[in-house]
């Protein structure tokens, strides 16, 4: 799948995962939150920036990364990226609660984001329903959930190969991993 129309380096699927891809992250001051935003849009914003590094030479996080790897799951296994991911990663870990963030349905216990405005405080500002269905961390968990995600995670660290696991991440992340 290519996002920006064959005109710069292959990004890959591992470059994606670990923030190596060179794309900047769309989080910026002019980008439109409050807007639905396609598939076809977000794919189109992502190959229309500028990259920050050619794909694999440098470490950098990336919300546009995480978004075109969501789709791309969308399209390889057709199905929405939290659905695949609650076959195969959180159901089989033992997460019950995580869910994608939607208006509709209400949350017991949810937490919601206030700012700091003079004189207390006010809702933070409401984001299109679409963006909240993206892969750069439109999730609601539980703590049941983070305490299964760790069990899971501190589990299959002794499985990972040398190799498999020199790749995760960045440096600083996969020191820090050695030590849980």
């Amino acid at each position: 799948m290519r996002v920006d129309g064959g005109r710069r380096a292959p990004t890959t699927v591992r470059h994606l995962l670990t923030h190596r891809s060179g794309l900047p992250d769309y989080t910026a001051e002019d980008f439109d939150y409050r807007r639905d935003q396609a598939e076809a849009d977000l794919l189109r914003m992502a190959g229309a920036l500028p990259l920050e590094f050619p794909p694999g030479t440098r470490w950098n996080f990336s919300n546009t990364g995480y978004v075109v790897l969501g789709i791309l799951i969308g399209r390889v296994t057709g199905m929405p990226y939290h659905a695949f991911l609650r076959q195969r990663i959180f159901s089989p870990a033992g997460m019950p609660t995580i869910r994608v963030i939607a208006e509709a349905p209400a949350v017991p216990h949810r937490a919601h984001g206030y700012l700091p405005v003079a004189g207390g405080w006010e809702h933070a500002a409401w984001g299109a329903p679409s963006l909240s269905t993206t892969a750069d961390g439109s999730m609601l968990l539980s703590l049941r959930d983070m305490i299964a995600w760790h069990a899971t995670v501190r589990a299959r660290a002794g499985r990972c190969s040398p190799r498999s696991d020199g790749r995760a991440g960045s440096p600083a992340l996969r020191r820090r991993c050695r030590r849980c």
